[in-house]
């Protein structure tokens, strides 16, 4: 038994000191051209109604969980009779781009997809009758 358990140990040390010391290298997620590794939306849903606003904001990080600014975002809704909602917008200095989506009123759900740099996000919408009187919603 206690054989097994030097050799166990030698084992280890071997495999630990073959082990490379070099620094592990910030690659990027997809090609040399991205930036972006990650896109955050808040909020994760929205109920609206007819007229009514509602801010979405997008923040975009990079591979270190650090803003990107100046990162164009572009949104597409899935069926634009329930809302519309800005094309595009580009983020600030925080990594933040706002989007302001306004409700039309028909009573139906639709999804709204923010898409920066390879990366999206999609986003429910909800006309305020269809989620609270149809059984609509999760």
């Amino acid at each position: 038994m206690k054989t097994l358990l030097n050799a166990l140990l030698l084992a280890m040390l071997f495999i630990v000191s073959c082990q490379s010391s070099a620094p592990l290298r910030d690659t990027p997620v997809a090609g040399p051209n991205q930036t972006a590794a990650s896109i955050e939306v808040i909020p994760w849903a929205i109920l609206i109604t007819s007229g009514d606003t509602k801010n979405v904001y997008v923040t975009i990080l990079d591979r270190n969980g650090n803003p990107v600014p100046n990162q164009p975002v572009s949104a597409s809704i899935e069926a634009p009779f329930v809302a519309v909602i800005n094309d595009t917008a580009v983020t600030n200095a925080d990594g933040v781009a706002l989007f302001t989506a306004t409700g039309l009123g028909f009573a139906d759900k639709s999804t709204i997809t923010f898409t920066s740099d390879g990366l999206s996000y999609t986003l429910d919408v909800w006309n305020a009758w269809y989620k609270n009187f149809s059984g609509g919603g999760y």
